[in-house]
């Protein structure tokens, strides 16, 4: 009896498959692990969006009064926002993979894993606070902990947060000030949007923008993502196969 060792080395898709799963779980322990510039951001974070609770209503009773045929257009921009970040995650990633582009293919996997990753976490705190939105209530302060209908899942905004974690993505592929400043523009008036139509109050855009924001950021910083000398194809697995003599 001997082994027979074969060289099998990890496809392009199983190794963003495994990195993808790297990355989300490192996301959702990153507290575990946070240091205390870290919960400085945190402890920032959470005045921001204090602040903007404050703001709740008088944003909200400002956005309804400036309502015109121009901004209608203009904020229309969220009824399409989520469907294009998702397909434009995806369809980069598949588009890379079809022409053989390494740049191209890792571009759509950061941005795969920021979009999906921020969803989740987007779609459980949204479940976790049952913040009511202000298209039912005045009261921006009713929350009714563990729903998951549409009324009750305001908290935080989920059209924002992709918006974010799709253009801090993107806003770090040039560096071009202006590039950077279109990309979060663009999530910057989805998030307007929101508020725009009733469905959000400011503080669930703020939250959501400021989460979207850290996910992508922690994704750009992910080791998985930044080894640049690294080959596609990382250093082969070794099957070992028993043959009987």
């Amino acid at each position: 009896m001997f082994s027979l060792f074969l060289v099998a080395p990890l496809s392009p898709q199983q190794n963003d498959l495994k990195n993808f799963g790297n990355v989300f779980v490192d996301v959702i322990a990153s507290p575990v692990h946070f240091e205390a510039k870290d919960w400085q951001r945190f402890g920032i974070t959470s005045g921001t969006v204090s602040c903007a609770f404050l703001l709740d209503k008088k944003v909200q009773n400002f956005s309804s009064g400036i309502q015109s045929p121009v901004l209608d257009f203009l904020f229309a921009i969220d009824k399409y926002s989520v469907q294009a970040a998702i397909g434009g995650a995806v369809g980069t990633y598949i588009y890379g993979l079809s022409i053989k582009n390494d740049k191209t293919r890792e571009l759509g996997l950061r941005l795969s894993e920021s979009v999906f990753t921020t969803t989740i976490i987007t779609v459980a705190l949204k479940s976790l606070f049952g913040r009511n939105r202000p298209s039912v209530t005045n009261d921006n302060s009713i929350f009714e902990p563990l729903n998951i209908t549409w009324e009750k899942t305001s908290f935080p905004s989920g059209h924002t947060s992709i918006a974010f974690a799709f253009s801090t993505i993107m806003a770090e592929e040039n560096n071009s000030d202006l590039w950077k400043i279109l990309w979060y523009s663009a999530a910057v008036v989805v998030g307007g949007a929101r508020v725009y139509h009733n469905d959000h109050w400011l503080s669930d855009v703020a939250a959501g923008g400021l989460l979207g924001y850290f996910v992508g950021r922690f994704v750009i910083n992910h080791q998985s993502n930044k080894n640049d000398n690294a080959p596609i194809i990382p250093p082969p697995h070794i099957l070992s196969i028993n043959i009987p003599f």
